[in-house]
């Protein structure tokens, strides 16, 4: 469980690109709900500063046709806002998306790494679940580094008229991923991969997706998800 208290300060550079500036503080505690585990309760605490610039100019939100995500994002734990340790973060994300007709592929990648110190339990990168590593469980690969990559295609089925969808996608993923707790060695960790096939509807509350996920040395994951991955 985490309380939090942020503040933080944000500027429109333009229509499509934001500035923001922040301090966070939050008391975080983590322990088992159901069976026996050999692990204490953990509890840490964290504060620090934040930054972020984005650029989105993405067309829809759910099901994009076109346009492109650039995030950049920066984390200063500091022991003087009440932080157990210090340390410094940092992280980007990208995204990419073209159609052509009823056709789009889209791209996406993410690298971030510890610049000093290490992570956090609670602030450590992790992937997986629904196109995020599919055949892995959310959260499952963890670490003070990580490189992510995503190759998607996916074509629109059909419009509705209903109150409860607008259309219908089909789609595939190839999702590619590094792992690892020391930042430096993050170019020498072994690429694991994933593959996803889904159906989307865009609904009135969010995507909801029927999902399939599949590894070579993983067993399948079935998704029933709502909302974006």
């Amino acid at each position: 469980s985490t309380n939090a208290t942020a503040l933080d300060i944000g500027y429109d550079l333009s229509r499509n690109s934001i500035l923001r500036f922040g301090a966070v503080r939050s008391d975080n505690t983590s322990k088992l709900s159901i069976g026996v585990s050999p692990q204490p309760e953990q509890q840490f605490n964290e504060g620090g500063l934040r930054f972020k610039l984005l650029y989105d100019n993405l067309d829809d939100a759910n099901f994009p046709k076109e346009g492109r995500v650039i995030q950049l994002d920066y984390y200063a734990s500091l022991e003087s806002l009440g932080a157990d340790s210090e340390y410094r973060k940092a992280e980007m994300n990208y995204q990419d998306n073209i159609s052509f007709g009823s056709n789009t592929f889209s791209v996406a990648a993410r690298y971030g790494r510890a610049l000093n110190g290490g992570l956090s339990t609670f602030n450590q990168y992790s992937l997986g679940g629904f196109l995020q590593m599919s055949a892995y469980q959310p959260g499952e690969l963890r670490g003070n580094a990580v490189a992510f990559g995503r190759a998607m295609y996916y074509r629109r089925l059909g419009q509705f008229s209903n109150p409860f969808g607008r259309s219908m996608y089909a789609g595939l993923s190839a999702e590619f991923a590094r792992v690892t707790d020391v930042p430096d060695q993050l170019s020498k960790t072994a690429t694991k991969n994933s593959f996803a096939a889904f159906v989307g509807v865009d609904t009135l509350i969010g995507p909801l997706y029927l999902g399939y996920g599949r590894a070579r040395e993983r067993s399948s994951v079935l998704y029933l998800f709502l909302g974006q991955p």
